[in-house]
């Protein structure tokens, strides 16, 4: 058994309508075809608003996937910028090891010249030395000379 809805404005015009005979089969018809009507338009418009739905989670999704890939591409960009920051770091290590065995060397030429240095005074301290000698032995020669001349 089919369930009506009670319209009140259709029943009246069933029974004000002088076309046709009065009777419960003809108000249910009518009844059943506004029913029908209204079911269909209320179909319509709620697939209309389900259309509405699916294109605005259609754009969405796309968005997300715009988005996505943008982070993507900022993701592979860092990694990248990670790649060159670590072959600089390894090229400063490499500088910094070099600069260390440079260090090594000046401190190590630095000692040989101090060590140097060294020997030079040294040999200047012997020199002083023996010039102050010769200066004694040469006064001490002049003063024997003195006692030859008449």
């Amino acid at each position: 058994m089919a369930v009506h809805s009670f319209s009140y404005p259709l029943y009246l015009e069933c029974m004000s309508s002088t076309h046709s005979k009065i009777n419960s089969g003809n108000f249910l018809t009518l009844t059943s075809k506004k029913s029908k009507q209204t079911d269909t338009t209320n179909t319509v418009h709620l697939i209309d608003q389900v259309n509405q739905k699916i294109h605005l989670q259609d754009t969405s999704v796309t968005d997300t996937e715009n988005a996505f890939s943008h982070i993507a591409s900022i993701i592979a960009n860092t990694f990248s910028n990670f790649e060159e920051i670590k072959d600089m770091m390894n090229d400063l290590v490499n500088e910094v090891t070099q600069m260390a065995g440079n260090a090594e060397k000046l401190n190590s030429i630095s000692q040989e010249t101090a060590a140097g240095t060294e020997e030079v005074s040294a040999s200047m301290e012997q020199l002083n030395a023996l010039a102050s000698e010769l200066d004694a032995l040469s006064q001490e020669m002049h003063k024997e000379i003195k006692k030859f001349i008449f």
